[in-house]
């Protein structure tokens, strides 16, 4: 069985789009750290050249608060990624397993048409 759409429950998954959005998940966190670095190089700088000034320590606070939201930002989305990448391998093979369950295999087959005709 394919990652086709199948019914369940009351809506419909679609195996592959689940892990396309996975993918995107992951692909769309990976660069943050290394943007928000170069943001704390750009703001380093700046708070140097505005030594001794209250906006210099505000500038400083609010850039270490968008930092540690970014990076919070990149460990969630990364790991809800790799947790939809692994349900929809979960429902590709649970379908695939019950989908080749219930085919008999060539020795069953004639099994039965030697018992049943």
């Amino acid at each position: 069985m394919s990652d086709h759409a199948e019914y369940c429950g009351g809506f419909q998954l679609d195996a592959g789009l689940l892990r396309q959005a996975a993918g995107r998940a992951v692909e769309t966190a990976a660069p943050i750290p290394g943007q928000t670095e170069v943001v704390l190089d750009s703001t380093r700088q700046a708070v140097a050249g505005l030594s001794g000034l209250r906006c210099a320590a505000a500038l400083d606070g609010c850039t270490g608060a968008w930092h540690s939201l970014l990076n919070d930002l990149h460990a969630r989305m990364s790991r809800h990624g790799r947790h939809l990448e692994t349900a929809a391998l979960g429902y590709r093979d649970t379908d695939h397993r019950a989908a080749t369950g219930f085919d008999p295999t060539a020795a069953q087959r004639h099994n039965f048409v030697q018992h049943f005709g």
